[in-house]
């Protein structure tokens, strides 16, 4: 909705103020005057303005990155001797990078910080709330936003361009000293931001690449999907570029919360057709993609996120993570922080502390992903047709959920997984894909 049309000004609506009351009346005066508001002060209205303010900014950041991207150029073509253009760009001296840098990890900043996100991983739940509702309530401004395709274009860019430092200019960039970052980085500050928006991210996963914000149809709903296919490419690519163990245990965390409570409250979910019983995770978009395509969804993200604990030294096959060396899975190259846990994991180890953390927020992930192959299981039986009913992200029958069964088990997820559980819960996620695979 882009703006509430129900109720009118108070300097236009006078003549029609009796008649609407009248037409209440006739309603059985059930129906409440809508409050009538500036244009201004619609959420949805100035989600759309936030949206466009943020990608001035970002164009600014990519106009930054072209400056040192041609710069490089430049330092090459000298390299190799060829034919200079009189119109090239000419090298950015140290001073001009440490001022560009800075500038951009301020706008990156004022992105995130725009966002209005909580800067802890999960959020407590008030009044009762569950922890997805009380998650929702907290980032209702990171929300708002991924109702609106180009929203969710936004956050991708944002993800991308935080994580994505720019390339240096003939080590301009490396000759600075201070950085923007806490570490003398100047990527590292608004990596701890774009941290920030992946918490909201898995936070909000229900309402991310659940069924909850598909409520258009047609090509509203293709552009949405194809944002969100886009949205979970990238925070998977990001997801790999995690530097430190804790920083994986808090997005499991965040992952946990947001997967582990209804997304709305249960006279929302009835209305819907969706029930409180229903726990099928939003692993894959059932119904919402042709059978042959295998889009990027939750479940790949999820996957990343296990597999760089891994190479950080969680999880029960670390010994043989540690046994080589760490890759960096971002861009190819070796990743010096991971090389450092591992040096230091073959001295001592991640600390008892974040690998205790990291198992507990493991073994609550654990029994979501069982239940929910329990359901695909029931579904596969026909013992739970209100279950495929729900599923089915839509208008549908449990016949469109068992074509798409195989797929909404995310089986390379799973994989993942099974070098993270003990022996039990291998033979049972073992079995529980075998029926469904059926």
């Amino acid at each position: 909705m882009l703006m509430d049309v129900g109720g009118g000004s108070s300097s236009d609506s006078k003549g029609s103020d009796a008649a609407g009351q009248t037409n209440q009346q006739e309603q059985g005066g059930s129906a409440e005057v809508s409050k009538a508001r500036p244009l201004d002060q619609e959420p949805m209205l100035a989600a759309r303005i936030m949206v466009e303010d943020c990608m001035l900014l970002l164009c600014d950041v990519e106009d930054i990155d072209r400056m040192f991207a041609g710069a490089a150029a430049v330092q090459t073509a000298q390299a190799v001797g060829a034919p200079m253009n009189p119109h090239m760009p000419g090298p950015i001296s140290p001073a001009l990078a440490q001022g560009l840098l800075q500038r951009r990890a301020a706008l990156l900043g004022g992105i995130a910080a725009s966002f209005r996100l909580p800067s802890t991983p999960t959020v407590s739940a008030a009044d009762g709330a569950a922890g997805a509702i009380a998650g929702a309530s907290a980032d209702r401004v990171f929300v708002r936003i991924l109702a609106l395709p180009k929203g969710r274009s936004l956050i991708t860019k944002t993800l991308k361009l935080m994580f994505t430092p720019p390339p240096a200019a003939a080590g301009a960039a490396s000759k600075v000293g201070s950085g923007s970052g806490p570490n003398g980085d100047a990527g590292s500050g608004s990596a701890a931001s774009g941290l920030e928006v992946i918490f909201a991210l898995l936070r909000n996963a229900q309402l991310t690449f659940g069924p909850a914000l598909v409520g258009s149809v047609g090509e509203a709903e293709k552009r949405l999907t194809d944002a969100t296919i886009s949205l979970a490419v990238i925070a998977s690519e990001m997801v790999k570029r995690l530097k430190r163990p804790e920083e994986a245990v808090a997005c499991l965390a965040a992952a946990v919360a947001g997967l582990s409570a209804p997304v709305v409250p249960a006279s929302d979910a009835a209305a819907n057709g969706n029930t409180s019983a229903c726990q099928l995770l939003p692993l894959y978009p059932a119904g919402r993609v042709p059978a042959s395509a295998s889009p990027e969804w939750l479940g790949n993200i999820l996957g990343s996120l296990l597999l760089r604990a891994s190479e950080l030294g969680l999880g029960s096959f670390a010994a043989a993570a540690a046994a080589g060396p760490v890759r960096g899975l971002g861009d190819g190259a070796p990743d010096e922080t991971a090389v450092a846990l591992e040096q230091e994991g073959e001295a001592g180890g991640v600390p008892a502390a974040i690998a205790a953390e990291w198992q507990a927020q493991l073994g609550e992930f654990v029994q979501l992903v069982l239940l929910h192959l329990w359901q695909l299981v029931q579904a596969v039986r026909g013992a739970a047709t209100e279950v495929a009913t729900a599923a089915a992200a839509g208008p549908g029958s449990s016949e469109v959920l068992l074509s798409c069964v195989p797929k909404m088990a995310c089986v390379p997820l799973m994989r993942m997984l099974m070098a993270h559980v003990d022996t039990e819960q291998q033979e049972q996620l073992k079995g529980y894909l075998s029926e469904v695979g059926r």
